[in-house]
């Protein structure tokens, strides 16, 4: 794939158009107060703060066994590699051998070799991030049967049974990144803005955070109208998202805000939409990367709540560590640092969320490494 996705998977059916609705309009005799736009406000700035503790917060009853190796299924894009990196500086604070397999997140054969692949160092366990569990369902007969857990993280809704022990980034780390850019839109339009939302529903998570965000509008916000944007997968392997919608922004000038549940998908609207006429558009977006926030420093982009990669590599530990000592694991690990990124709170671009900026040091303290 051309694009970065932490999302990758194959969809089965996908037309090469977009889907465009309006889903939400203001309605006649809707009025917006300006306690809608102080609460959004509110919530805005609230993220906007640089986060200063990991979620997680229950140590482990004791430093687990050293030695052990754990497998990280790593496909070809850049916040896969994000996630891996994660997982292995994390592996080693900790004590564990980790292996990287890497596979293709377009040839689902490819992921099928790896999980058996994974069988052969008799791991302490084995992740994975993004793909849809319905293109690794096969493999789950022989991990029971292997007595080995598997860790998915940021797969969407996922039937939680053997081998399946343990979810990193459940719907939390999409739904609350959702609100947070919902309020961020109303507060910025005055609770009166015109939004196209740019999504993929092929992708579970992402199908997730444009339910939220659209929920967030239409409750919050009567006399704001949501247009929904529902890209293909095809459009994202050709590069052609930002061109299908400049296309819809040009036929539609109502249209001031511009909101993607994944960053990636536009990076470099802002130039396209300029080119092709298209002025006084703001642009905010979820799991932003560092082309976003490039952008929003140069004035092109107005915020973005980047994806924390990284760190989620060592959530993926603390939680593969937790399931190894026969803990409970709440639903998603407790996700992830959130932050809203705006002009003026950042200076400069990462591919990934590296806050608080001493996360390891308060992971080694919930897991003794010390000891």
């Amino acid at each position: 794939m051309a694009v970065l996705l932490v999302v990758a998977a194959c969809s089965s059916s996908s037309s090469d158009n977009a889907s465009v609705a309006s889903t939400s309009a203001s309605s006649p005799g809707a009025t917006s107060s300006n306690s809608d736009v102080a609460a959004a406000e509110a919530t805005a700035r609230q993220y906007e703060a640089t986060p200063t503790a990991i979620p997680q917060a229950t140590p482990l009853a004791h430093p687990v066994a050293k030695g052990k190796t754990f497998v990280d299924l790593e496909c070809e894009d850049t916040q896969c590699h994000d996630i891996a990196s994660g997982v292995q500086a994390a592996g080693k604070e900790i004590g564990w051998n980790v292996k990287i397999i890497n596979y293709n997140d377009t040839q689902p054969a490819t992921l099928t070799a790896a999980f058996q692949q994974a069988l052969q160092y008799h791991p302490v366990g084995v992740t994975l991030a993004g793909t849809s569990p319905s293109l690794w369902s096969s493999v789950l007969p022989e991990y029971k049967r292997a007595g080995v857990p598997i860790i998915a993280a940021s797969v969407g809704p996922v039937d939680m049974t053997t081998p399946i022990a343990a979810v990193v980034d459940g719907l939390g780390a999409y739904t609350v990144p959702a609100k947070v850019i919902a309020d961020w839109f109303i507060a910025a339009s005055n609770a009166s803005g015109h939004v196209l939302l740019v999504d993929i529903s092929s992708f579970p998570v992402l199908k997730e955070s444009a339910t939220a965000i659209a929920g967030t509008i239409a409750a919050e916000c009567p006399k704001c109208q949501v247009t929904d944007f529902n890209a293909t997968v095809a459009q994202v392997d050709s590069n052609s998202v930002v061109s299908a919608v400049v296309s819809q922004l040009q036929r539609d000038p109502s249209i001031k805000y511009v909101i993607s549940t994944d960053g990636v998908f536009i990076s470099g609207l802002a130039s396209a939409a300029k080119a092709a006429g298209v002025t006084g558009l703001q642009i905010g977006s979820t799991i932003g990367g560092i082309v976003n926030e490039q952008d929003i420093l140069a004035g092109s982009e107005s915020a973005t709540l980047p994806w924390p990669g990284v760190v989620e590599g060592w959530v993926i530990i603390d939680a593969a560590a937790r399931v190894s000592e026969g803990m409970s694991v709440p639903d998603g690990d407790s996700n992830q640092p959130i932050q809203l990124l705006v002009k003026g709170n950042f200076t400069t671009p990462e591919e990934s969320l590296l806050e608080p900026a001493d996360y390891p040091a308060q992971f080694e303290k919930l897991w003794h490494v010390s000891s």
